[in-house]
């Protein structure tokens, strides 16, 4: 007995002296093992393991980088919309399963965004949110942001899943043998969760940012805070048509000038730009900066069957009107074999080992004025969504619109600006083309035969579904 005390103990004084080096690095360190209901006692005992457990969640976001999980949607998502294409030489059946729209149920798909999900993040999530529950032991500001942050990571790995699977089991606790059957839940429902979660953490969370101890201010945008909360809330509205509530949210962080602004295109991406609303901070041995930059910037002799494999569609090149300077700060190309190959040009560093100067983004800005175009042009208030339009218009050194009282040509327009917006960022185009029901015009033309009106949904893993009795029968069409 004493000697599992002692064990115990010397586990718990390991477990801070990690926390302890992580609140004097820069970077965030991974803390193992993870939140679980056998542990979870320990682990929110007291403010600096339970704030270096959640933390993990962050971890484990950038260390998957652009190849797997919720972060992977700026390769495989942009791949399964227009924005990407799979160079003709590569051979990586997943890329070119995403490319093609012709995933398969029972196939290997590497970023398994169910199964990633669902296993391990969400199971987490809800540990954390039953060991804060249980916990008197936390310094009261420190548990309101903890929870704060489970609240809104949770609201933010549902709306992908929503948006990937359509209809989706809502797993809202730990119990194993409840969570081993329950069914898929309407898309309106898990909508519900998600608004419901992001109102937590809107009235739970900081309106500034917080360092590790997250009792003092920071200037780094690594954690999210009340706006990104507000931010993922004016578009949930936005993607649930409450026109009014997406405008209402999307102008509280527009209004927040203090904080929140526009920069010149090449400031974007930078870390702590005023732009962003939440980044990533990479803690990969191998890219200092961010993995996009990695993957998407292509060699001097063009994309191969190496890392480099993927470039920008030519419907996406296209899309930019002449003078667009997005085109010239956002991308670049080179030319091999008599071919020009564009790429995204967003993060620019690529050398490993090189000054940490970008972070990958997450939530910005621009696109809160373009949900707040949008909304104001469903609620007919078509001047003042013209005017948020060329904010962004104006930004990429193109003229104004004039207001023309013309509904559908201003959707157009909104449209097209996010494509050239928001391209290889998070899976916006992917969303976009679904939700507004352009998929199928605008894909059947560029992908032909390899494109159904039922690849809009990703398929459930068969793996999934064999473990899970509510599942079976309930496979996406097409699959």
């Amino acid at each position: 007995m004493e000697l599992s005390h002692k064990i115990l103990s010397f586990r718990y004084l390991l477990l801070i002296t990690i926390v302890l080096f992580l609140f004097g690095c820069t970077k965030y360190v991974e803390v193992n093992p993870p939140i679980t209901s056998t542990n979870s006692s320990l682990v929110f005992k007291s403010d600096a393991t339970a704030i270096a457990a959640v933390n993990n969640l962050y971890v484990v976001m950038s260390q998957q980088g652009i190849n797997s999980g919720v972060t992977s949607l700026s390769l495989y998502a942009s791949l399964s919309a227009d924005d990407l294409s799979v160079f003709s030489g590569a051979d990586d059946p997943i890329l070119t399963a995403y490319y093609k729209n012709s995933l398969s149920a029972s196939q290997n798909l590497g970023p398994d965004y169910w199964t990633n999900t669902y296993s391990s993040l969400i199971y987490t999530i809800n540990s954390a949110l039953d060991g804060l529950d249980a916990t008197s032991e936390l310094t009261p500001t420190v548990k309101e942001q903890l929870v704060g942050q489970c609240k809104f990571l949770r609201a933010f790995y549902y709306f992908n899943l929503v948006n990937l699977y359509g209809d989706v089991p809502l797993v809202l606790t730990t119990d194993y043998k409840k969570n081993a059957s329950i069914a898929r839940a309407s898309q309106n429902t898990v909508y519900e969760q998600i608004i419901l979660d992001l109102k937590d953490a809107d009235s739970l969370l900081y309106d500034g940012y917080l360092d590790g101890t997250l009792l003092n201010s920071s200037t780094e945008r690594i954690v999210p805070n009340k706006w990104a909360a507000k931010a993922l809330l004016a578009r949930c509205y936005l993607y649930t048509k409450d026109w009014v509530n997406a405008e209402n949210e999307s102008s509280q962080v527009i209004a927040n000038t203090a904080l929140y602004d526009t920069v010149s295109l090449n400031n974007v991406f930078l870390a702590n730009s005023k732009e962003s609303i939440w980044q990533l901070q990479s803690v990969s041995s191998s890219v200092t900066n961010t993995s996009d930059a990695y993957l998407f910037i292509l060699p001097a002799d063009g994309p191969n069957n190496f890392s480099n494999k993927v470039y920008l569609n030519s419907y996406l090149v296209d899309a930019f009107e002449s003078g667009d300077q997005r085109f010239q700060n956002w991308v670049a190309f080179v030319e091999a074999g008599g071919v020009k190959y564009y790429y995204p040009d967003k993060y620019k560093v690529n050398d490993v080992g090189s000054e940490v100067t970008e972070r990958t983004v997450v939530l910005r800005l621009a696109e809160q004025y373009l949900i707040r175009a949008e909304a104001r042009t469903q609620l007919e208030n078509l001047p003042e969504a013209i005017t948020d339009l060329n904010v962004i218009r104006v930004r990429a050194g193109l003229a104004p619109l004039i207001n023309n009282n013309d509904k559908a040509e201003l959707m157009s327009k909104i449209v097209h600006e996010r494509q050239v917006e928001l391209f290889t960022e998070y899976g916006h185009r992917w969303f976009d083309l679904k939700r507004l029901n352009h998929a199928d015009n605008v894909l059947q033309p560029e992908k032909g035969a390899s494109w159904q009106s039922t690849d809009q949904l990703y398929p459930i893993p068969a793996s999934e579904i064999a473990k899970n009795t509510s599942l079976s029968g309930k496979q996406n069409p097409g699959y």
